[in-house]
């Protein structure tokens, strides 16, 4: 019997839609009403990363220094992100963020470019990261062990020369009062269409049906903690 993603998929690219599943469900987003100019990389990462917060972090992006500690032979640069030459296994670059709370789940992510030696880690809510060299974009999610505030980003057992940028923390489990409303709008949605059962039954049964509606249906808010939302009836929906 074929998945729920396989039926949504192939009824995506039934209606002419190409690319990843986010990217086809932004497209099938706009041509139901939202509007392509508020759909941003952010909302395409929101539809993969359902159920965590905002990122903790101060200008991690690097677009500004305020918020961090840099030392150790790190220099923030005014393009956006920070210069490092650090030695073997220091702190770099720190910031204090809310207290971590024990036993909840972070997704922890940062790049590193411009690599000439070894690379870095980023330790938070009493869990050591995992070491990660060379360039690339690298995320984690670890599980907290203590309420500790402070994010450390050190250099591994070779040191550190080269770039850091984007750096991102968020927690899991965050923005679940308002997924549930959303899930409570598309649910109410899907069954003023005539389907029945269960969340996952009645997606079946309208992506079988071929996924489409006879008119605009979504509108483009944004919360105010500038999170991306789609909306339906005045309620906040993430399809």
């Amino acid at each position: 019997m074929p998945t729920l993603v396989d039926t949504k998929f192939a009824a995506l690219r039934t209606q002419g839609f190409t690319g990843a599943m986010s990217d086809m469900t932004a497209q099938w987003l706009v041509n139901f009403g939202a509007d392509k100019s508020a759909i941003p990389d952010m909302w395409k990462e929101m539809l993969a990363e359902q159920g965590f917060s905002p990122t903790l972090v101060v200008n991690g992006d690097f677009s500004s220094p305020d918020g961090w500690t840099f030392l150790n032979g790190a220099v923030w640069n005014s393009a956006g992100y920070v210069d490092v030459n650090a030695g073997v296994i220091v702190i770099f670059a720190a910031q204090t963020l809310v207290a971590a709370e024990i036993g909840a789940t972070y997704s922890i992510t940062f790049t590193l470019s411009n690599v000439t030696v070894g690379g870095a880690r980023v330790d938070y809510g009493g869990v050591t990261g995992t070491q990660r060299s060379g360039n690339g974009t690298f995320t984690e999610l670890i599980v907290a062990t203590s309420t500790g505030t402070l994010l450390d980003v050190l250099s591994v057992t070779a040191g550190f020369v080269g770039r850091l940028d984007n750096v991102i923390v968020k927690k899991k489990g965050a923005a679940l009062s308002e997924l549930n409303q959303q899930n409570d709008a598309w649910f109410d949605l899907l069954r003023s269409l005539g389907h029945t059962g269960s969340m996952n039954d009645m997606e079946l049964q309208f992506w079988t049906a071929g996924g489409e509606f006879g008119v605009a249906v979504f509108k483009f808010i944004t919360t105010e903690a500038g999170d991306p939302l789609i909306t339906e009836a005045g309620n906040n929906l993430i399809v």
